[in-house]
């Protein structure tokens, strides 16, 4: 495993989940998310962290809810870290509505790292 190789472009994706079932299971935040890496130039081989995608989610056993409780402990490391870009998936208002995304689009503002800063939804 290890670190991402220098040339590749790191990036978080952030989203309000449609349910605890699925985050996206229409796929359109999954499409709004490829749209705007393809307006950042993002290639193929660059990196997106997609919470959902990238824990285990429930039912668990014994070993992946430890390993999920771990990964959510550390997941403000995916956010401190200077590499990472962030693209706000904001369909509406509503996605401002939880403390968490409110926390992580502050920091990635105040450190301008915010891929799609300039979507309205997103600058307002």
């Amino acid at each position: 495993v290890g670190a991402p190789p220098q040339h590749v472009r790191l990036y978080c994706a952030s989203f309000k989940w449609s349910s605890e079932d699925h985050a996206d299971p229409s796929g359109v935040r999954v499409k709004y998310l490829v749209t705007k890496l393809n307006e950042d130039n993002a290639f193929d081989d660059d990196m997106v962290f997609v919470d959902w995608a990238s824990f285990f989610q429930p039912p668990w056993t014994e070993a992946d809810r430890m390993t999920f409780e771990r990964a959510v402990k550390g997941i403000d490391m995916i956010y401190a870290y200077h590499r990472i870009q962030q693209v706000v998936v904001a369909l509406n208002a509503d996605y401002f509505q939880r403390a968490w995304r409110l926390h992580d689009f502050s920091l990635l503002s105040f450190s301008q790292r915010i891929v799609n800063s300039s979507d309205e939804i997103v600058s307002a």
